[in-house]
Parts: structure tokens; sequence; C-alpha cells
């Protein structure tokens, strides 16, 4: 494992092929962080060391060394790691603080409870060799258990919740309202920063109290606009682990009216493709009335409920402020 300068040699490229780095957000030292940075080191097909960018607070950087020394030397010597203060809360403010630090042609995004595949890295360069116009690359994620296993009311269609992500078996450009997540994503660098970084006022925030998303989604839609294109490669695979005290019905309830009310947020702001709130209040009501007749899709059902409860409470609390005078 390296520190300091990066390698001129991974930095210049090699035939045109860019070079990527990959940056891990974290709030704490954990035997996942060390699994993910693992993966990270287990690339195949790659130029080595690969530039990896971990985020903390700075009071967790002893904690984080300490993991990093646990690695196996062979696995060490594969890694350039650079510890980053991630400064006030926010995943968005993390990322885009790695966007600023990697000198790496594109840079990868990768959660700190997930393992990437060998061909991970490989996979998301071969896109960006192939296809100059993409700027964002992202590819399955699938989950990974662990000691757990689904719980006895889990149901099928319950997985995205949990950031699972699928969009077939073949190389396919996406377009919004298909997105990819940040559990599984890289940039071009050069696009990210020319579109203006991640918002910060949305996405995730340790201690605000909610599950509020919409950052990637805004970023991608932003990128489209550009005249980039977003591309879905089925070999990039990452798995995402399921975290045992997320278990909870209630949790998914309640990730999916946040998701609802940052889809209305983007919506608003972006002009976005729209359902209408008349529309979306039409299928509430009908997902309601469907709850007592479907008891083997009933969690799913709530999902989606939630999910426009969610949309329709932004947009009338919008309403609301800027009808009283208020700003929302």
């Amino acid at each position: 494992m390296t520190t300091g300068a990066s390698s001129a040699a991974r930095r210049s490229g090699d035939g045109g092929v860019p070079t990527i780095g990959v940056a891990i957000a974290t709030r704490r030292a954990s035997d996942d962080l060390l699994g993910a940075i693992e993966s990270v080191a287990a690339q195949e097909g790659v130029p080595t060391p690969i530039e990896t960018l971990v985020l903390s607070p700075r009071e967790e950087h002893d904690g984080i060394r300490a993991l990093l020394a646990r690695l196996e030397p062979a696995l060490a010597s594969r890694l350039e790691v650079k510890l980053l203060d991630a400064g006030a809360p926010g995943l968005s403010r993390a990322r885009n603080a790695a966007a600023r630090e990697s000198k790496c042609d594109a840079i990868a995004y990768v959660d700190d409870d997930a393992v990437a595949s060998p061909a991970w890295l490989r996979s998301l360069v071969a896109v960006f060799r192939d296809e100059p116009q993409a700027a964002l690359v992202g590819g399955p994620i699938r989950l990974l258990w662990g000691s757990s296993s689904p719980p006895a009311w889990w149901e099928d269609g319950l997985d995205e919740a949990f950031n699972a992500l699928d969009f077939g078996p073949l190389r396919r450009r996406l377009h919004y309202p298909q997105i990819l997540y940040g559990t599984n994503m890289a940039f071009r660098r050069r696009a990210l920063v020319d579109a203006g970084l991640f918002r910060e006022d949305l996405g995730r925030a340790p201690g605000s109290g909610t599950l509020r998303a919409g950052e990637e989604a805004e970023m991608q839609l932003r990128l489209e606009r550009l005249g980039h294109s977003v591309v879905f490669e089925p070999k990039a695979v990452v798995r995402h682990r399921v975290a045992t005290e997320r278990l909870r019905p209630t949790y998914i309830r309640s990730r999916a009216f946040h998701h609802g009310r940052s889809h209305s947020i983007l919506e608003r702001d972006l002009s976005a493709e729209r359902r209408g709130a008349l529309r979306r209040a039409v299928r509430a009501s009908g997902l309601l009335l469907a709850l007592p007749f479907s008891p083997r899709r009933h969690l799913v059902l709530e999902k989606a409920l939630f999910f426009e409860v969610g949309y329709l409470f932004e947009r009338a609390r919008h309403a609301l402020h800027w009808g009283g005078g208020g700003r929302a």
C-alpha cells in the first residue's frame, strides 16, 4: 500500500485507456469497510497501484489506518490509499471532495458495505474506452446476505429497497427515469466536475433523521441534458450487504416515503418527467384499495404507496410554502 503522490504511469493512461480511481465514503472503521477495500485491491486487469480515496470524519482516521494494517501485504501493495476528511456530514459532499482530489480520468464510487467483483473496474474502463460520449457508467447491484437471510415477511420485489439493480444481460444506454445507484457508479471525472458536481442539498446526511435521496438521479439527468450518455454495463457487478438493522418493514416504508419526496423535488427543480399530482393521487388510492386483497405482496404495495404519499406530501409542502409567501 502506497501513499502520497500518484503514479505518473497510472495517471497518463496506456494507449488511450482511461485511468480510474475508487472513492469510498464511510462514517466509521468497520469490517465491512475492510471488505470493500479488499475487493478493490483484488481487481483484475487494471494498472496498480489503484488510487483509493477513503473519506471519513477526521476522528475515524486512526481507526481506518489500523484497519488498513490488517490487509494482506499482497493486497496492500496493489493500492494507493489516501484518507480524506469528509468534512461536514453528507454523502454528496464526500463524493464531491473525492472528485476534486482524484488524479485519474474516471472515478468509481462504491459503498463501504459493498463488495466489488474482480472484473468491476476493468468493465467500467472498457465502457469509457469504447464510448467517448459516456460520462456515467454503472452495473448490476446484487444483494449480499452474509450471515443473515431474508426474513419470513420478505416478498419478491423488495430488493430495490436495499439498492438492488439490474437492467439485463446486455450493455445498454439508459435514459431518465432509468437511473443508476451510487453503490455502483463511475464518472468520467472531467464531465462530473464540469457539470457542477453533486448537489449537496440532496442525498443522505448522518443525523438528518431522513432517508432523502435524489442526488444521483439529478446528476444523471443533468449529464444527459448536457449531451453525455449514461451506460449500464452488466459485467461491472457489485454486491451490497444487507444490514440486519435495516431488515424492518418500517425502514422500507420510510425509505420509500423519502424517496418519493426526493423524486418530487427533482421533478420540480429540473422539470423532469412528471406524472402529475392527480395521476399520483389516483395511483395512491388504487394501491390503498388493493392492499387488503394482496396478502402475498402486501409490503411491496405498501412500499409503492409510501413512495406516492411522499411525492404528494412534498408537492403539497412546496405549494403551501409558496402559497403563503414562504420558501420551500
